[in-house]
């Protein structure tokens, strides 16, 4: 009995010194990945600044709130365009695998976006087609020129569009939208549309490939 303790006690004064390694490897692992974490926020989100200005936009506000190879989640975004305001709750994109070229899913929540009818000032969208007068353009772009399919597997949409007419009142026109890719990258998805006066959705797809739209007015 006397030898078999003396070898457990030996045999755990050898593993201490190790115990205490791997211990010291997790404990520097651990602050490494928590560091990693929290500045990817911070990086993130002045390259998200930095793209937005490049196309023109100017005194840009953003939170990035969640930022993994999985999912980015941006709130509270604002910034101003040709003079007009606009205005995002939220964006976030989600996707299944780290590795994949695809998005995933992209949702935006809560856009307030201004229109100007007669004119006078470029749509919000224009800082994506590098006609927005920062002259960056974007990837985005870029790829839609060149006629390659949108880099998503489902986009929603929730927002305002805030419609500015010459010489009348403003009017806004309440938008959801949703979208699914299928086969042969086929997009089918609802849309919907409120304002004075107005209700409609609409069901309809987008076959990519032969540029073909098919749409049907189911409420009017």
């Amino acid at each position: 009995m006397g030898a078999e303790r003396l070898r457990l006690a030996r045999m755990s004064d050898t593993l201490r010194p190790r115990r205490r390694l791997w211990l010291w490897i997790a404990l520097v692992a651990g602050v490494g990945l928590t560091s990693v974490a929290l500045m990817r926020r911070p990086l993130l989100a002045a390259a998200l600044t930095s793209v937005l200005q490049r196309a023109g936009a100017a005194e840009v506000q953003l939170d990035v709130t969640q930022a993994s190879p999985w999912s980015v989640e941006v709130q509270d975004v604002g910034f101003n365009f040709q003079q007009q305001r606009v205005d995002v709750r939220s964006i976030k994109v989600s996707r299944a695998h780290w590795w994949q070229r695809s998005l995933g899913s992209v949702q935006v929540a809560g856009a307030r976006l201004p229109v100007a009818l007669d004119g006078s000032a470029p749509p919000p969208w224009a800082l994506f087609d590098g006609e927005g007068g920062g002259g960056g353009g974007t990837a985005a772009s870029a790829s839609a020129s060149a006629g390659q399919p949108i880099p998503a597997e489902a986009i929603s949409f929730d927002g305002v569009f805030v419609l500015q007419f010459p010489d009348a009142p403003t009017e806004e026109l309440h938008v959801e939208f949703g979208a699914t890719l299928g086969e042969n990258f086929k997009w089918s998805g609802t849309l919907s549309a409120k304002a004075p006066g107005l209700a409609a959705e609409v069901t309809g797809s987008y076959d990519f490939p032969q540029g073909a739209v098919q749409a049907t007015v189911t409420q009017s």
